[in-house]
């Protein structure tokens, strides 16, 4: 019997026979039930580098309660750590990669089972149970994740609340470096580009601001390949309208070949490198320009997500085939069975980015989170509809709760 079920096992005694403990009993009991929820709490509210650190010390590795493995396993795979599958946990399984059988299993017999125990359990418990299974937590963007879980959290009666302070004054403080970042990319030049229509000059003037204030500093620095590196997205473009104008639809392989790039995912990555400071050297700018799986694998569910949730307004309006189209034309399938392959698809880009991000990494960890943080966003804008192209409603909320509301401390 390990710690856990030891002082869970414990617990159950004493409540039995009815007998009351010492306080120094009570404190070494309680602490060894309680640590695990406790580091757990931590990762959620956004402070997942001090759960990390301090949970190896306190959590047992011999120790094969559930909740233990599924935390360690957690944390572990979170950071990179290429460990073995060990946990049942539906948050956990959602990291796995191609071959874990297991786990697939696991998250079909997990899932079934949760979506029949969700409505007998406590309001508080259902809705992180309901929202587990909406979308785990691997793929949520964290930031407002960990809006979403402080909120919850603080209507715990269990709660820590120094811990929730803690959180609320962290979530805060990064609100205002947001804020200030915004502030400094709201600058507005009022030249003149009249060969532009005049809904897309504002946003050219600032694009064309920071690129040559980018540019500036690069040179000084002796940096220009990062410069340089921006402008290899924009040809993809030529080809798409060459398809749209020719009404021709493409075989599916050979639209994601060209539409990945002209998503301009790739150009996302190596700005987010820019911004990276020395640990985006020349080597990092060269593996990421070189698009390797990691950034085709989130490429690949960027597209696909747009696709599929946009694909109806967008033949609407007029627009180039989409991979629905183009799957659909080359097996012959309805649209409802076209989006249902593609999304197994997208399925299946996930777990070869998990697999990307296990160690031993060909950069610095650090340099593949905006990676896979762009698929995180993909998944949140695309969860029920084209949040990007109807961004009013849902899409405008998120980003009022992120870059806006504050928690009253």
């Amino acid at each position: 019997m390990k710690a856990l079920d030891r002082a869970y096992f414990a617990e159950a005694q004493y409540f039995n026979t009815g007998y009351v403990l010492k306080l120094e009993e009570y404190l070494q009991i309680s602490l060894i039930s309680s640590v695990y929820n406790l580091f757990n709490v931590i990762s959620c509210i956004g402070m997942g580098k001090i759960a990390i650190k301090e949970s190896f010390d306190w959590i047992d590795a011999n120790d094969d309660n559930l909740y233990a493995v599924a935390l360690r396993f957690r944390l572990l795979r979170q950071q990179g750590y290429n460990v073995s599958a060990g946990s049942l946990s539906l948050p956990l399984i959602l990291l796995i990669v191609r071959g874990e059988d297991i786990l697939d299993e696991a998250l079909v017999f997990t899932s079934t089972h949760l979506k029949t125990m969700v409505n007998h359990l406590t309001s508080s418990l259902a809705v992180q149970v309901g929202h587990a299974l909406e979308l785990p937590l691997h793929k949520r963007c964290h930031r407002i994740e960990t809006k979403h879980y402080i909120s919850i959290y603080q209507e715990e009666k269990t709660r820590k609340e120094i811990l929730l302070e803690l959180a609320k004054l962290d979530f805060n403080q990064l609100q205002l470096v947001h804020q200030r970042e915004i502030r400094e990319l709201s600058k507005c030049d009022h030249g003149v580009i009249n060969q532009l229509p005049e809904y897309m000059k504002v946003c050219f003037r600032e694009l064309e601001n920071l690129f040559n204030e980018i540019e500036d500093e690069m040179i000084t620095e002796k940096k220009s390949h990062q410069f340089y590196n921006l402008i290899n997205s924009t040809i993809a473009y030529f080809g798409e309208a060459q398809w749209f104008n020719n009404g021709y639809v493409l075989k599916l392989e050979e639209y994601l070949q060209i539409s990945m790039v002209s998503s301009v995912v790739s150009l996302f990555n190596v700005i987010a490198y820019i911004g990276m400071g020395k640990i985006a050297t020349k080597e990092a700018f060269d593996w990421v320009t070189s698009f390797p799986k990691l950034s085709r694998s989130s490429g690949l569910i960027c597209r696909l997500m747009d696709d599929i949730k946009s694909n109806k307004f967008e033949q609407k309006r007029g627009h180039v085939a989409s991979s629905v189209q183009c799957y659909m034309k080359e097996y012959e399938v309805s649209e409802e069975e076209a989006c249902k392959k593609l999304q197994k698809m997208v399925e299946m880009a996930w777990k070869d980015m998990n697999n990307e991000c296990l160690a031993p990494t060909p950069v610095p960890f650090p340099l593949l989170m905006p990676i896979v943080n762009l698929s995180r966003m993909s998944e949140f804008i695309y969860m029920y509809e084209d949040g990007f192209t109807e961004s009013f409603g849902r899409t405008k909320e998120c980003i009022a709760s992120l870059l806006v509301d504050r928690f009253i401390v």
